[in-house]
């Protein structure tokens, strides 16, 4: 149920498993990432913008997996381009890590987001 994502144990899991396609071969890439959730979307940092493989993955494909705990969820990726979007991603991100993140962390990240189907 795609509420449980936003609520619960699943918004408080420590961290999420993307997984993408790969843009050259096609090959399914997964990485950890921290995440927040927001209703039926995850939201996720990249610090080095779009350089990192996921992102650009996400770019070329959109089909993505997620697997939160023992939940696994399918979604389209996206990047995020509207400015209060990806302010409310860099926020929601920043404050669920805050104690662990250095100050300041998140202010300046790509935002991306997993919209879940």
């Amino acid at each position: 149920m795609l509420t449980d994502l936003a609520h619960g144990d699943l918004a408080t899991a420590p961290y999420v498993f993307l997984t993408t396609h790969g843009r050259g071969e096609g090959r399914s890439q997964t990485v950890e990432l921290w995440f927040a959730a927001y209703h039926d979307t995850v939201y996720l940092l990249s610090s080095s913008g779009d350089r990192p493989e996921w992102v650009r993955n996400i770019a070329r494909d959109p089909d993505a997996e997620l697997r939160i705990g023992r939940y696994t969820r399918s979604g389209k990726g996206r990047i995020i381009d509207d400015p209060d979007e990806a302010n409310r991603a860099r926020r929601l991100v920043a404050c669920k890590y805050a104690p662990h993140a250095p100050s300041g962390w998140g202010s300046e990240c790509l935002a991306v987001a997993v919209d879940l189907s």
